[in-house]
């Protein structure tokens, strides 16, 4: 099976926010899914390069609606691992803060910043296909 991940950020957001989201995303898809990133490399001189991930992470862009969409789609989908990141998370100072805030939201009050996704090709395809490039 062939193996996708994606980045998939609100197109409104300040850049900033952007690679902020990008940033937090990346190490949360990490922490969760250990085999993403390879063994350590080494260059002629036994520098060590520690090892990074082995499959493509295409950074895309898209607006509210759609990424509330995919969010939803993903709950159901049991071969998509995801991560998102939203208004509530950004606004809190720390981990426990955000875990207060998340069990009184709803989706209503639910902003998504972004949400990587890695899972079989089709079905990441499926979700993100059509999305262009962040550039």
């Amino acid at each position: 099976m062939e193996i996708k991940s994606v980045c998939i950020l609100w197109e409104d957001l300040p850049l900033g926010i952007m690679a902020n989201t990008a940033a937090i995303l990346g190490v949360s898809l990490g922490k969760h899914a250990p085999t993403l990133a390879r063994e350590d490399v080494y260059d002629s001189t036994e520098g060590k390069h520690p090892g990074i991930v082995q499959y493509p992470l295409p950074i895309l862009k898209t607006n509210q609606e759609t990424l509330a969409s995919i969010y939803q789609k993903v709950q159901t989908m049991e071969d998509v691992y995801f991560v998102d990141f939203t208004n509530i998370a950004q606004s809190c100072l720390d981990y426990d803060d955000y875990i207060q805030k998340m069990k009184k939201a709803t989706q209503e009050t639910i902003e998504y910043y972004g949400i990587a996704l890695l899972g079989p090709k089709k079905s990441i395809n499926r979700l993100s296909g059509s999305l262009p490039l962040l550039r």
